[in-house]
């Protein structure tokens, strides 16, 4: 009888000890899924990108919150408030993820909440996105520059934003706002009320 009573008080406790250790593994760190980002008010030395109220400045710098080469197959947002953001070079993102990038947001301000992600007008605040004239490539790369051949690549999903290519004509093997690689496979664009 003894021996029973010891061998479910150890089998209580090993079934207790895997539900601590898979809620913990659960509960582990991700990368968060939305950022925002604002030209005006925002900054990519005090920001954590996780509210309007400490949004990065720029689209690089949330793409190197996500992580451009991560490949996690989880879809992360990058909000935009109104702007004009122009990076110095293309922004290449490999891996298996999406990433929506909405803009058409107001410019922060006191009375705009952490996360606002409903006050959307693309006709009241436009947000552009171009690059400067000196770089001579797309806005945004799909895929690496050289093999191998990913499987899947990121998806991109654009909203209420204008593409402004006034300083560049893209480069040798780019185009001026979008160019997915040789090496990028089943990925997809989308664009809406852009």
């Amino acid at each position: 009888m003894m021996k029973k009573v010891v061998f479910h008080k150890l089998k209580i406790r090993s079934v207790f000890f895997l539900l601590v250790a898979l809620l913990a593994s659960g509960v582990a760190a991700q990368t968060p899924a939305k950022y925002y980002v604002s030209w005006d008010t925002g900054s990519d030395n005090t920001g954590d990108g996780l509210t309007w109220q400490t949004a990065f400045k720029t689209v690089r710098k949330a793409c190197d919150a996500i992580g451009r080469s991560t490949s996690d197959g989880r879809t992360y947002s990058v909000y935009m408030a109104e702007g004009r953001y122009t990076p110095p070079e293309a922004i290449t993102l490999t891996g298996n993820k999406t990433i929506r990038f909405i803009g058409g947001f107001p410019k922060p301000n006191a009375f705009t909440t952490t996360a606002d992600t409903c006050n959307i007008c693309v006709y009241a605040y436009p947000t552009i996105l171009d690059i400067t004239s000196s770089a001579n490539a797309s806005v945004i790369r799909i895929g690496p520059q050289s093999g191998p051949v990913e499987t899947q690549s990121t998806n991109v999903y654009f909203k209420g934003l204008t593409y402004d290519n006034t300083t560049t004509a893209g480069g040798a093997a780019d185009g001026t706002f979008l160019t997915c690689t040789n090496y990028a496979n089943n990925a997809t664009v989308t664009m809406e009320h852009c």
